[in-house]
């Protein structure tokens, strides 16, 4: 498609809405004939068909994702060495439908990271062990160890 050139009067052209709009209600760029409402709509229908169906699925991917962000932000670690599958089997070896209300941590934050070093537990713990270890002290490592193994000790872990 040939672009419309813009109109002398600062409006612009919206071949979706068929009228000439503010040129502030359009993006920069490549797809300057679509006003802004039009334009996310496109985005949001594109972004809407990508996301699974499937809840299990999408649990997996959330956690997964929190886990490869921790694996960056919080550890400092380059890549996520753990994949979608092996959060999944980590769920399947704790008799655990994938639900993201947990998270996957790492049971050493100095051992070598993979499948054997990871643990799944509930949000509020996952968040203690991060607190715990950004203070990088003896006391955090410590509470960071100490809060992991009162989780794999209940069943269902307190968040403190």
């Amino acid at each position: 498609m040939s672009p419309i050139p813009d109109h002398p009067g600062g409006l612009r052209f919206c071949r979706q809405c068929a009228t000439f709009l503010p040129i502030s209600q359009f993006h920069a760029g490549v797809r300057r004939f679509e006003c802004k409402t039009h334009a996310l709509e496109r985005a949001a229908k594109y972004r809407k068909d990508a996301v699974p169906v499937d809840a299990s699925r999408r649990a997996v991917q959330r956690v997964w994702h929190a886990f490869w962000t921790d694996c960056r932000i919080c550890f400092g670690r380059q890549k996520a060495v753990l994949t979608q599958a092996d959060v999944r089997h980590l769920f399947e070896n704790k008799g655990m439908e994938p639900n993201i209300n947990y998270r996957v941590v790492v049971k050493d934050p100095d051992a070598e990271w993979g499948l054997k070093n990871a643990e799944v537990v509930p949000k509020g713990v996952r968040n203690v062990l991060v607190s715990a270890f950004s203070k990088r002290s003896s006391e955090g490592a410590e509470r960071y160890h100490e809060v992991l193994a009162r989780c794999a000790v209940q069943s269902e872990c307190d968040h403190t």
